[in-house]
């Protein structure tokens, strides 16, 4: 759990564990503990993130995003992560709906196993009109910010964040 919580660098799961650590006090460190304390990987929040949206949580899937900002993630990279994922998940989408095993999906497009594995999960969610709406939302989104329509500074993202939650929100209906 750790490593999928923090990402798989050992240096960064060796920091964590040693602040777990002195936090359990001889405790048993549970998962619980790990998500109060440990900084979570980009990948595994935007896994975490999706996840939300694919149930529908509206609630988990904007609490998701804001420890993503919190954490110091830039609102540019997580918009990036989600229209990759979002892009993936059509993908595989298409490939379910003609017959491909997970297997071969993870072949045809040459992705990690554990990536094709949640993302067959979370596909079951989505149908193909709706992930077209999606990607109609960060198409629109994405040329905002390009063409200065959604402003994005440095300092002043308050904009393109909202784009972003709003994006989430419709996403979650």
């Amino acid at each position: 759990y750790m490593s999928q919580y923090c990402g798989p660098e050992l240096w960064t799961i060796s920091n964590e564990l040693e602040k777990l650590t002195l936090f359990a006090n001889g405790q048993e460190i549970t998962k619980e503990m790990i998500e109060q304390l440990c900084v979570p990987s980009l990948s595994s929040s935007i896994f975490k993130l999706t996840d939300e949206v694919a149930q529908k949580n509206a609630k988990g899937s904007l609490k998701t995003f804001n420890i993503l900002k919190e954490s110091g993630e830039d609102l540019i990279r997580i918009f990036f992560m989600l229209a990759r994922h979002f892009r993936i998940l059509t993908q595989v989408e298409e490939l379910v709906r003609k017959g491909e095993k997970p297997f071969e999906i993870t072949k045809k497009l040459n992705q990690h196993p554990f990536v094709i594995q949640k993302t067959c999960q979370q596909v079951k969610n989505f149908n193909q009109q709706k992930l077209l709406k999606i990607y109609e939302e960060m198409l629109k989104i994405d040329t905002g910010v390009k063409t200065g329509i959604i402003k994005s500074f440095k300092g002043d993202n308050r904009e393109f964040e909202l784009a972003i939650e709003k994006f989430i929100i419709n996403c979650c209906k």
